[in-house]
Parts: C-alpha cells; structure tokens; sequence
C-alpha cells in the first residue's frame, strides 16, 4: 500500500506542546506534598491521546483510535457521516451504531473521499447560474441560494451526495 492510498487524521505534532506545558505548570503543586505526586497523572494522559488519538482511512476501512481502544469500520458496514458545525464527523453504521471518527471535519471530506476508494461520493455541486442583468435573482449576489452550505450540520452518505441539516 502506497502512502497515498491512506490518509491520517490527528493533531499535529505541535500539539505536544500542551502536556509539556502541563507538566511544567503542574510541577510546583505536585511536589509540595507527596500525595499530590498524582497531578503528574494528568500531562502522561493529555501526551498519550495527542500522540495516539487519530484516524486512519484506506480504500478498505476506517480504523479510529482513541484512548480507549481501537475500532475498525469497514467501508461496506458505514451508512454514513452525521457533522454537527465544525465539530468532528460521527460515522454512523447500518446497525445505527454512532461512532466518533477524530480529527475528521467536514473540511477533511475531500481528503476521505479521494482515499475511500469511490465508497464516499460527495456529489457535484449545483452550478451557478449567471445572470442575464445586475441584480436579477438568484444571481450571485443573492445570499442563501442553492448550493450554499453553512457548517451548521449535516450528513454525507457513502455513494450519494451531502445533505445539508440532515441526521
């Protein structure tokens, strides 16, 4: 398998930064007394999920990974993608089993369509029509047309198109 047969979503590696700050700030508190020793707890935790948190999509699957295991969904058993804002995707499966995919946004579906190996269509945008005079209707100047999609929710189907405000 090629390396662009898959993509990866996870946080960038910068984000590191955040349990080292952790750590830091934590350090005088945990150590003036020794019960408080357990405060070291939390920058381990905040560096194991940057560094395992993710989720990984080929031709075949989407395999997720969190700090509480991993799951394997396989492109055939997925119904399809439910998006609340810019919040990350929730895969929902033929069973109905919701299953939250990090690291996925809706900005990252050209990413997972181009890798799902023809699973996950988008569809093709209804094309702008031109008008014939300034400040016809439905020209481009006139907001809220068809075709516009804010990130205010919505669901994508694998095979199909995305859906606006759907769950």
């Amino acid at each position: 398998m090629h390396p662009s047969d898959r993509a990866v979503f996870r946080l960038p590696f910068s984000a590191v930064a955040f349990p080292v700050l952790l750590f830091i700030i934590t350090t005088p508190l945990a150590t003036a007394l020794p019960i408080l020793n357990l405060l070291f707890v939390l920058p381990v935790l905040a560096l194991v999920y940057v560094l395992l948190t993710r989720t990984i999509a080929d031709a075949h699957t989407l395999k997720v990974y969190t700090l509480l295991g991993r799951r394997t969904i396989a492109w055939a058993d997925l119904d399809g993608f439910e998006f609340s804002g810019p919040r990350w995707a929730i895969a929902v499966t033929l069973d109905s089993k919701r299953i939250r995919l990090p690291m996925i946004r809706p900005r990252d579906l050209p990413a997972l369509a181009a890798v799902s190996g023809g699973r996950l269509s988008l569809g093709v945008p209804p094309a702008a029509e031109e008008p014939d005079g300034p400040g016809e209707p439905g020209g481009p100047m006139e907001s809220g047309g068809p075709g516009q999609t804010g990130e205010s929710g919505g669901s994508v189907k694998p095979g199909g198109s995305v859906k606006p405000g759907g769950s």
